[in-house]
């Protein structure tokens, strides 16, 4: 908890306070509407993810303006790959009289980088939007008194879910007739909604806000449901006490009408603990092929065994027990191909078990990383590497596969290398000549990309994580629109110093020897 005007921060540690001077870094600025004239009273929020999960409020003032202080000991927490933030705005509409803004909740966001500080963030608040949906139950009747919440949107950072403080400002529940309308999201922004009743659970409907007509009147359909009973199972019982426990249903549809927004079936879902007996409950979930994440502190020397999957059956009760296991340590290292020096600070997640259950270890100062697994079959995949260098192999696609035996303590992983890395700048332009912005610009080697970066508003861009033995004049560069999730397309090389590409049509391919 933060002490906002007095610059301490305080930490709770079996029920006494202490509090120590730390200074901050601000974060100021104004929240506007669509043509620019300021709100106050909107709210503010800044959520920042270090080992503990840190939240930041504010209302805005006069003039729209608002402050966050932003311990410093917080941001010298953030991960390099996580320095840039989402900050979340809400007003309810009332706040002010401008034209075309109807009471009802209006949502903006900004991205910020913490680490900096700043004072000139703009926030503009959108409109209320027609997003119309109806909820009905598995036999078609309307469904009453539904939450519906618009649960993943994109953002200027991606696809990120909504928080759940600001969930419980803009979710709305649906009438006798099962209509609701979501009125906070640009339809083109909305991924996700999320429903919720007493009968069926949890629920997610995918949108893909790219097409409106998955957004404006859609009818989501619930699926019939069962009950999940089980146990976490551990030879001492403490370990079986608060493994978090994810659960997420699927139904299968194979007919090519399913690729369609209209044919998507809602996902069940469901996030449960297992209690001081190890026992869970999941009293509703979605019929279908249940896939299952488990979480647990990274202390234990356990770690829970899960299966593939668990078939859910309509007005079933579906059992399952989660045996804890114990780990094997598994040992790497990063370095750097031409010098053999160690890379610190890259990330690398260890899959093990099944599904997305595994570590993320960083590699310390001397490029070595450890990470308690399940012992069997286990994956790399390098998540965060500096920019100064880029991989070059030790981990492919399909990640390399090894196999831990159960009677080892320790497990020895070949090196991961990297090479030096450099930025290439340029511009991109369309078939008439002109600046094309927001799109994705990236280099295809093989079947490898590389330099990742997204065009300005001028069609400029700095692609970084180039290897340096890579010629800019003689690879394949492709791109994609900011909005959507369609496929790349290539771009020809117009001139290569200064670098200046041309978006080729989507049916163009370059013929290469």
């Amino acid at each position: 908890m933060t002490g906002k005007d007095t610059g301490y921060t305080f930490r709770i540690r079996d029920r006494k306070i202490s509090s120590a001077l730390a200074p901050t870094i601000a974060i100021g600025g104004k929240v506007t509407d669509g043509m620019g004239k300021p709100v106050s009273g909107a709210e503010i929020w800044l959520r920042l993810f270090t080992r503990e999960r840190h939240v930041l409020h504010a209302k805005s003032e006069a003039q729209g303006r608002f402050v966050l202080e932003v311990p410093s000991a917080w941001v010298a927490e953030l991960p390099p790959w996580d320095r840039a933030n989402t900050l979340w705005a809400y007003a309810s509409g009332d706040q002010w009289p401008t034209g075309g803004y109807q009471p009802g909740p209006h949502l903006g966001t900004a991205k910020v980088a913490p680490s900096g500080g700043a004072s000139d963030v703009v926030v503009r608040l959108g409109p209320t939007f027609e997003n119309r949906f109806t909820v009905l139950d598995p036999e078609g009747r309307p469904c009453e008194g539904a939450l519906v919440e618009p649960y993943y949107i994109r953002t200027s950072l991606g696809y990120e879910p909504v928080p759940e403080w600001l969930l419980a400002r803009i979710g709305v529940r649906t009438d006798a007739e099962g209509r609701v309308k979501l009125p906070a999201v640009p339809p083109d922004l909305l991924y996700q909604v999320r429903v919720t009743t007493p009968d069926f659970g949890i629920q997610l409907q995918r949108t893909d806000g790219s097409e409106p007509r998955a957004v404006v009147g859609r009818t989501i359909r619930l699926r019939p449901v069962g009950k999940i009973e089980g146990r976490v199972l551990a030879d001492q019982p403490e370990m079986a006490r608060g493994v978090r426990l994810v659960f997420t249903s699927e139904q299968v549809v194979n007919e090519p009408a399913a690729r369609s927004t209209e044919a998507w079936l809602t996902e069940g879902f469901a996030d449960v603990e297992s209690d001081e007996q190890g026992r869970f409950v999941v009293p509703a979930m979605a019929t279908g092929t249940v896939r299952i994440d488990a979480y647990v502190d990274d202390e234990l020397p356990l770690r829970p065994r899960v299966p593939p999957s668990v078939e859910v059956l309509p007005n079933h009760t579906t059992t399952l027990d989660v045996p804890m296991a114990p780990t094997v340590v598994v040992r790497g290292s990063v370095r750097a191909t031409d010098t053999g020096e160690p890379i610190p600070g890259v990330r690398v997640h260890v899959y093990y078990g099944v599904g997305r259950q595994g570590a993320d270890p960083v590699s310390d100062a001397q490029g070595r990383y450890t990470a308690p697994v399940l012992p069997g079959p286990i994956r790399l995949q390098v998540i965060y590497m500096p920019e100064e260098y880029v991989q070059s192999r030790g981990v492919g696609f399909p990640f390399p596969s090894y196999e831990v035996p159960a009677d080892a303590k320790v497990f020895e992983l070949p090196p991961l290398e990297a090479v030096p890395a450099k930025s290439i700048t340029g511009r991109v332009i369309d078939e008439s000549d002109q600046p094309v912005a927001n799109v994705r610009i990236s280099i295809l080697v093989g079947n490898r990309y590389f330099g990742h970066g997204k065009s300005d508003r001028n069609g400029r861009f700095n692609l970084t994580g180039v290897p340096t033995t890579i010629d800019p004049a003689k690879v394949k560069y492709q791109w994609n629109p900011e909005v959507g999730s369609t496929m790349p397309s290539e771009c020809e090389v117009v001139k290569a110093n200064p670098l200046v590409l041309r978006t080729l049509p989507r049916a163009a391919r370059i013929d290469r020897p």
